[in-house]
Order: C-alpha cells, then structure tokens, then sequence
C-alpha cells in the first residue's frame, strides 16, 4: 500500500467507520463487543512500519500495525489486495492451460432482517454445494472462490445481501439451466426466494489486446473480493449499524474450495510472515544508500509535517533533484534493484510451484 492510500483510509477509519460504530453501541445487543471493534479499529494504523535510511534518516513506509477487522477499510484493502494478486495469477494460468473462469453473482429478495438474509443465503449455498447438489456442482467446477457482500437495495431499501463467486471449469459446458435450478430451489428450501442469477463467463476476444485482456481480467477478479459492506457510515441510522455488526459478527467473508485451496494458503501465509529480505535489498529514494534500519513511527510522529516520509516504498522517483556522488549512487543502486526484483519474481514464482498453486506449463 502506498502512503497516501495508507493517509487516506486512515481517515475514513477515524472520521466515519469509528464514529458510526460508536454512536451505534447503545443500541446493539452486543454493546460490549461492538465497544471493542470500535475501539480496535480507532488504533489501526496508529503505528506504522518504515525503514530508516542510514545515511539521510529518511523514513520509508512499508506497512502498519492491522487490527484484522472485517469492517476496518485499512485491513480489508490489505486482504483484497493480497487475494486480487494471488487469484490474478493463478486464474491466468488457469485460463492459459485452455480451461475456463464463470463469474456467478447470486442473490435472494431483499429483507428487512440481516440475519435471516444471510441465513438463507448461506444455507442456501450449503445446500448447492455440500448437501443435495454436491457432486453434480463439483463435477461442473471442482474449484472456486466465494466472497459475501452486504448493501442496501436501491430500490426496496431493504438489506441486500449477495455473493459473488468464481468457479472454475476445466472444459467448456453449458450451465445456465443446471444454476437456474439449483440456486431458487436451495433459496426456497432454506425459507427465502432467489431473487436474481448472473452468469458471466470470462473468454479472451479474438484478436484481443493482450493488455486490454490482463486488465479485464484484473477488473473480473476484483469484483469477487470486495469490501463486505457498501455503506453509507456517515448518514446510516444507528439500528441498522448495530444490526449490521451482529449480524456480521463471526461470518467468513471468503471461502474456497477445490483447486483454489492452496491460494489461501498463500494469501494466509503472506498476511501473517514478513520478509526479512525486503531490509537487504532496501535501497533509499532519496540518497541512493543501500543501508536501512526496520523503524516503528506512532501517529504522533508519522502524522507530523516535519517527519520525511517517502510515499512509494523501494520503487518511487527521489521527491528532489540530488546531484554529485548521491545521483551516482542513486543510479547504480537502480540497477541493482532491477537484477534484486527480477531475482525475487523467479523466487516467488518457484515458491508458488512448490506449493501447488501455480502449475509448470511445458513450452511447445
């Protein structure tokens, strides 16, 4: 994340999650635990990770101190991000290998309850893919990632829970009337209606730009790991903010199966271990010194306009032309980094082989 993303979110933590949250307590069920995420997420971010520049003592962001909340912006822009990355990757192989990608977007009718929306919603997917339909759905998509999203309807002004999925295939068939009734009649059993199927499946164009291609891709992938909520914080009443956290409050808002498993792996292991490496290939933006110190700034220092503070970690231009020796410096050091980086993508890759989430394509 870059630093004046960091900045920015930051905000919208303090000025509208937090408030919302608080004024919402007095009215929640949960008014101790719902006291605590509030409080949770008002220290998210409160101390950053940098490195020091040895030489000018120029701070460099590298990342914050996440309190893992569902609903802080902060740590969800972390979580999708690391998810948008693994999936892009491994979905490209996939679709390289001649297989195929079906983005599902199933919803049931709106409610005036959260909690027997999602209810339905959740034992409906049960049902389709765990229970009755188990093996004709896995036959069809022996792999997928699953993400839950919550709104308000745009024209009921009810609660709108949905899920978006992306479902693997490893040849090509005809699915539409094998979902269309599948998905009413699981929603039906678990006391709700369905609403609504999308079906939308993803194919290279004939003589597609291949950018063009990659950056629908991108955009086809981030649609499935969203925020959980779209809400208004500043404007929304109390009740629904309480109902909204209780509701919410122990639900899995990504889900796997099948070959997509050890994406999750991956994603949980980069959330959870932070490379040592990235102190050894430091190289400072501003001075071109290759030597720096892991550093933690708290809110009192890093929110200061007298701490320097470079926003793009490794990869960003100097914030100042520099001359002599340090430019020099500074340009070997590029070059370095170039040989460091290129090093580091083959290294991942062969990680991601070892584990399974990538496979070796022979070249013709």
């Amino acid at each position: 994340m870059k630093y004046n993303s960091f900045r920015k979110l930051y905000k919208v933590n303090s000025e509208l999650v937090v408030p919302a949250l608080t004024r919402a307590v007095s009215v929640c069920a949960d008014k101790d635990g719902l006291a605590r995420e509030a409080l949770k997420i008002s220290d998210c971010g409160n101390a950053i990770n940098t490195i020091r520049c040895n030489d000018c003592g120029t701070n460099h962001f590298k990342s914050f101190v996440r309190c893992k909340s569902k609903f802080c912006v902060l740590c969800q822009r972390v979580k999708s991000a690391l998810w948008i990355t693994h999936l892009y990757v491994w979905i490209k192989q996939w679709l390289e290998q001649g297989h195929y990608v079906v983005f599902l977007n199933l919803t049931i009718k709106d409610t005036d309850r959260l909690n027997d929306g999602l209810n339905q919603l959740e034992g409906a997917w049960r049902l389709m893919t765990g229970k009755r339909f188990r093996k004709a759905f896995l036959s069809k998509f022996p792999g997928g990632f699953r993400s839950i999203e919550v709104k308000t309807g745009a024209k009921s002004g009810q609660w709108h829970p949905h899920i978006h999925a992306l479902v693997l295939k490893e040849k090509y068939s005809k699915d539409t009337d094998f979902l269309h009734y599948v998905w009413p009649r699981c929603v039906d059993e678990n006391g709700g209606y369905a609403e609504n199927l999308k079906i939308v499946a993803f194919k290279r164009e004939r003589n597609e730009d291949p950018e063009v291609y990659n950056l629908k891709l991108i955009k086809a992938v981030k649609e499935v790991c969203k925020y959980i909520t779209k809400f208004d914080w500043k404007n929304e009443a109390p009740e629904r903010v309480g109902e909204m956290y209780s509701a919410l409050k122990g639900k899995r808002q990504y889900a796997v199966w099948g070959a997509l498993i050890n994406v999750r792996k991956a994603v949980e292991r980069d959330l959870s271990v932070k490379s040592d490496k990235e102190v050894d290939e430091f190289i400072c933006q501003k001075c071109g010194c290759t030597r720096g110190t892991p550093n933690k700034l708290y809110r009192e220092i890093w929110d200061s306009e007298n701490e320097p503070i470079i926003a793009d970690y490794k990869t960003s231009m100097p914030e100042e032309v520099i001359t002599g020796e340090a430019l020099e410096r500074l340009k070997v050091a590029n070059r370095t980094l170039a040989t460091k980086q290129r090093i580091k993508r083959c290294e991942w890759v062969q990680e991601q082989l070892d584990v399974g989430a990538i496979k070796y394509k022979r070249p013709d």
